[in-house]
This record gives C-alpha cells, structure tokens and sequence, in this order.
C-alpha cells in the first residue's frame, strides 16, 4: 500500500491521523494531495523532506509547492528549515505545517484501484 492509499484507508476508517513525517525528498511534496478533501476531526501536523536549491527564496519555494499538491492557496504559518547540505546547489528542507482547514473543500482524489495512482483522464478517441 503506498502513502496515497494508506491515508485515505485511515480516514475511510476514521482512524485520527496526528502527525504526518514524509521523509522521501524527491516525491514527497507530490503525495500530500492524499490530504485533498481531508475529513478528519483534527488537522495533523506535517513534517514533508524536499530538495530545493540554495539561495534565498528556496524555502519559500518549498512551501508554495506543498500548497500546490494540496490544491490551496496558501498555508500559514508554515516554515521550511536546512536539514542538510547535500550537493553543491542543493539544500534538502524540511517544511513543517499544521494541515490548513481550507484541504476540506479541496475535491478528494480518486484513486485507481490497480496501482493507488490518481485516476488519470483519458481522452477520447472515439465518438
């Protein structure tokens, strides 16, 4: 079961989710839109690893990219901190935030039962 199908087999089951640690910098900012259409009672605290480069706006960077994966436009309070160096124009951060009330109105994905990805559309190719 991969990260998207785990959170949404713990809402379906009403199990609370408290903190959320998503320590895969390469992809794990991608995987919060699990989170879209969150309908828990508490909002988690999440702790996402990523890569960003090293100058000024990078956490900043990091921070919008959470946003986007979760389809809202902001997300206050949210900090984005040097876990390490790890190339010579990369940082690995990590950003924290509390889950923003405003993922509840985000549509949930849909997951395809096969493989847990997000249901692709396809186009039509006939009438």
């Amino acid at each position: 079961m991969d990260g998207r199908a785990f959170v949404h087999h713990l809402q379906d089951n009403k199990i609370e989710i408290d903190h959320v640690i998503m320590n895969l910098p390469a992809s794990a900012p991608e995987f919060l839109d699990a989170f879209r259409g969150y309908e828990g009672e508490k909002l988690p605290e999440i702790h996402v690893h990523c890569f960003g480069t090293k100058d000024d706006e990078a956490p900043q960077l990091a921070i919008q990219r959470c946003a986007k994966a979760l389809g809202v436009q902001d997300i206050e309070g949210g900090s984005a901190r040097i876990v390490r160096d790890v190339a010579p124009n990369k940082y690995m951060f990590c950003v924290r935030f509390r889950l923003p009330e405003s993922v509840r109105s985000v549509q949930k994905l849909e997951l395809d039962n096969e493989n847990t990805q997000p249901k692709i559309k396809r186009l039509k190719t006939e009438e």
